[in-house]
C-alpha cells in the first residue's frame, strides 16, 4: 500500500513539475508578449490618429460640398433669370417684328416715289 501511495504521490509531483516553465523561459515570454502589447498599442495610436485626421478631412470636404451645392443652387438660379430674360427679349422681338417690317415696307414705297419724282424731274 505504501508503495502504492508513493507511487501516485511520484506521479502527481511529475505532474505539477511538468505543467511548470523555467523562469528564463517566463521572462522570455512575458517580454515578448509585452513587445506584442506595445507594438499593438502604439498601431492603436497611429490608427487613432488617422481616424482623427480622416474624420477632419471628411468635415472639411462636407464644407467644401455645401459651399459647392450653394454655387450650383446659384448658378441655376442665375440661369433661370437669364432664360426667362431671353424669352422676354424672344417675345419683344416678335411684337416689333411686324413692325418692323411695315416701317421697311414704307421706306421701300418712299425710295420707289423719290426716283419717281427724280426722273419725272429729269423729263
Amino acid at each position: 500500500m505504501f508503495h502504492k501511495s508513493l507511487f501516485y504521490t511520484s506521479c502527481l509531483i511529475c505532474l505539477f513539475l511538468s505543467s511548470c516553465v523555467t523562469k528564463g523561459t517566463y521572462t522570455d515570454l512575458e517580454t515578448n508578449s509585452n513587445s506584442q502589447l506595445k507594438e499593438k498599442n502604439d498601431s492603436l495610436s497611429d490608427l487613432q490618429t488617422r481616424h482623427n485626421e480622416l474624420q477632419s478631412e471628411n468635415a472639411r470636404l462636407s464644407g467644401t460640398i455645401e459651399g459647392l451645392k450653394r454655387n450650383l443652387s446659384q448658378a441655376q438660379s442665375a440661369i433661370r433669370q437669364q432664360e426667362d430674360a431671353i424669352g422676354e427679349l424672344k417675345l419683344a422681338l416678335a411684337q416689333t417684328q411686324p413692325v418692323v417690317q411695315q416701317k421697311e415696307m414704307k421706306i421701300s414705297e418712299l425710295d420707289r416715289t423719290r426716283r419717281e419724282i427724280g426722273r419725272s424731274l429729269k423729263d
